[in-house]
C-alpha cells in the first residue's frame, strides 16, 4: 500500500529544503495538541483564531488518533478536518493492492476541493508527510502552511522505503499479507483477536 513517489507518477515541485523553510516553525508544536498538553490560550507565534486545519494521519492509524487535537483546536475557534485515508482506519474495508500514495493524495485533495477549503494548515503525521507533500504540489493555492509532524519529508523520487530506517523496511515486508483488523484498520499482531482505537 505504500507506493513510491516515482511509481505513483509524483514528483514534488519544491525541494525538501524549500518545503521546510516554507513551514511555520511556530506551528510545529501541534504535537502538544495531540497529547492534550496545549496552552489554554494561543500565545505569540501560535496560529490565529479561525484557522482551518486538515490533519492527515499515518499509515498505521486513523483519524481517531487526532480526536483530542480536534477538540482542543475547535475549542480555540479553529475548524478541523480529520479525513481517513482509503484502506486505513475506519476505511479499512476498502483496502486493496491497488491503493497507494496517489490514492491517498487524491483523498485529501478531494476534501479540500469538495469542502471548498482555502488558506489551509495541512498537517501530516508519519506517512501523512508523504501525502501532504503530494497535496501541496496538486493544490498549492489552497494551502497556507505545511506541518510535518514526526513525518516523512520526501524529495522527488523518494519513497517511504528509501526514507525509512532499515528496521522499518523489515517491518513493512513482514506485515505484507497479514490480516488487518476490520474494526480499526491496524495490522493484527500474530495470535491476537482484534485491536481497537479506543484502547
Amino acid at each position: 500500500m505504500l507506493q513510491t513517489c516515482q511509481r505513483a507518477g509524483y514528483k514534488p515541485a519544491l525541494s525538501r529544503r524549500e518545503r521546510t523553510d516554507a513551514t511555520s516553525p511556530a506551528l510545529a508544536d501541534l504535537g502538544r495538541y495531540r497529547s492534550g498538553r496545549a496552552h489554554a490560550r494561543p500565545g505569540p507565534g501560535q496560529p490565529a483564531q479561525g484557522s482551518i486545519y486538515v490533519i492527515v494521519h499515518g499509515a498505521w492509524g486513523g483519524s481517531w488518533d487526532w480526536r483530542r487535537a480536534d477538540s482542543i483546536l475547535t475549542a480555540h475557534g479553529h475548524r478541523v478536518y480529520r479525513p481517513s485515508l482509503t484502506g486505513l482506519g475506519d476505511r479499512v474495508h476498502l483496502a486493496s493492492p491497488t491503493i497507494g500514495l496517489l490514492t491517498h493524495i487524491t483523498d485529501i485533495v478531494n476534501v479540500l476541493v469538495w469542502e471548498d477549503l482555502h488558506d489551509v494548515i495541512l498537517v501530516g503525521h508519519s506517512y501523512g508527510g508523504m501525502v501532504i507533500t503530494g497535496v501541496a504540489d496538486q493544490v498549492p493555492q489552497r494551502i497556507r502552511h505545511l506541518i510535518y509532524l514526526d513525518a516523512f519529508l520526501p524529495d522527488s523520487g523518494e519513497s517511504v522505503r528509501t526514507l525509512a530506517r532499515p528496521e522499518m523496511v523489515t517491518l513493512f515486508d513482514r506485515s505484507r499479507g497479514q490480516a488487518l483488523c476490520h474494526q480499526c484498520g491496524r495490522i493484527r499482531p500474530r495470535g491476537s483477536r482484534r485491536t481497537s482505537p479506543n484502547r
